[in-house]
């Protein structure tokens, strides 16, 4: 009977460890990278560890040795595998309390092998390990752009921006939204001081949001 009993006592999905990293999201083309570095001086500033994007450093170090990027659904999969294995080792080496800022979180391999219709449970234990403190979602920006690293087509980066935010409210997240900043009133002398400034507007909100969070 004891065994029985046991046999019907439900197991609790294990609480996941709080942390204090924030965490910069966004889909394909949305300045993810652009504000990641743009934060990533001032954050330090104020003891802040950051972290750049794991997945694009893997690719960059595989063009280096000659392997070229495939646009292929097996070919994306195998990528995923690798950058998970990456960055729950780096997650796993961060303490709890460290004040962290990351390019990209472990969820958003759970959307990517959702796009590829792909079995996700390989990622959804290690995206539950732990609660990252908050979560930046970037809006995309008009213009989608290709690069060496981003090979996905617009139609990817379209299902992106609808569905990755799911993702991360399926764990238990609110994402905070970081709009496209129109640019301030006053006359520029050039395009690149025009982004300038919109750049400087997302990371003025983002800061904001990081010391009200503080302060709960």
């Amino acid at each position: 009977m004891k065994n029985e009993a046991m046999g019907n006592l439900e197991v609790k999905e294990q609480e996941p460890i709080k942390t204090n990293w924030i965490v910069i999201i966004g889909p394909p083309s949305s300045g993810k990278t652009t504000t990641f570095e743009d934060l990533t001086p001032k954050l330090r500033a104020q003891g802040f560890t950051a972290i750049p994007e794991v997945e694009r450093v893997i690719i960059e170090e595989d063009q280096k040795k000659g392997i070229t990027r495939e646009n292929t659904p097996e070919y994306a999969m195998m990528l995923e595998h690798r950058f998970l294995e990456a960055r729950d080792k780096m997650e796993k080496s961060l303490g709890p309390n460290t004040k962290v800022i990351m390019d990209r979180g472990l969820p958003d391999i759970i959307a990517y092998a959702r796009f590829y219709k792909y079995d996700e449970s390989f990622a959804q234990d290690p995206a539950k390990r732990v609660k990252y403190k908050q979560v930046f979602y970037l809006e995309p920006l008009v213009n989608y752009e290709q690069d060496r690293t981003r090979v996905e087509d617009p139609e990817f980066a379209k299902w992106m921006h609808e569905n990755l935010p799911k993702v991360y409210e399926e764990l238990g997240y609110d994402i905070i939204r970081v709009p496209v900043f129109p640019y301030g009133e006053g006359n520029y002398e050039s395009e690149d001081e025009k982004r300038k400034d919109s750049l400087d507007q997302r990371s003025r909100f983002i800061m904001e949001k990081m010391r009200g969070g503080e302060e709960k």
